[in-house]
């Protein structure tokens, strides 16, 4: 998935327009080879991981109100679409442990215990980095939702260090 504007600017979804034009014109500094040739290598090429372009498209699109309002919801349709919701609870609670583990995919999956059908609560490493929202019992946990059924499930996992 790629990265939302917020995360291109380095920003929380409820930043201000100040704090918007603040990290614009930080990313653009940061970005530009006279201002910071931090990041260019000794071939002069770019190694910042965004574009001016991106970071422009991000700036345009949330300091414009209606922009932004239309972004979000985007934005929380996509979530929606990959299975990951950030507000409520989930109907049954799972430990992550009880999920099998693929390395080869770097992904966890589970039978669904509603519909029964196979795999499907399935949760990449990256995604779950993405989307892992602290629990207030210690760790962290996601909400997915069942890819054939409308079973919500909260899923607690920890990170272990490497």
């Amino acid at each position: 998935m790629q990265r939302s504007f917020y995360e291109i600017l380095g920003i929380e979804s409820d930043a201000s327009n100040i704090e918007i034009k603040r990290a614009y014109r930080a990313m653009l500094l940061e970005t530009h080879p006279d201002k910071s040739g931090l990041n260019y290598n000794s071939n002069g090429n770019n190694t910042s991981s965004h574009s001016v372009t991106d970071i422009q498209e991000a700036y345009q699109t949330l300091i414009d109100q209606d922009l932004r309002k239309k972004y979000d919801e985007e934005l929380a349709e996509s979530f929606k679409k990959l299975g990951f919701h950030n507000a409520g609870d989930g109907l049954d609670l799972f430990s992550l442990d009880l999920f099998d583990y693929s390395g080869d995919e770097q992904s966890f999956s589970m039978n669904c215990p509603r519909c029964q059908i196979t795999d499907g609560f399935q949760l990449t490493e990256d995604a779950l980095e993405e989307h892992a929202i602290d629990y207030e019992g210690g760790g962290y946990f996601v909400l997915v939702q069942c890819s054939a059924c409308s079973l919500w499930l909260k899923v607690l996992f920890d990170v272990m260090e490497e």
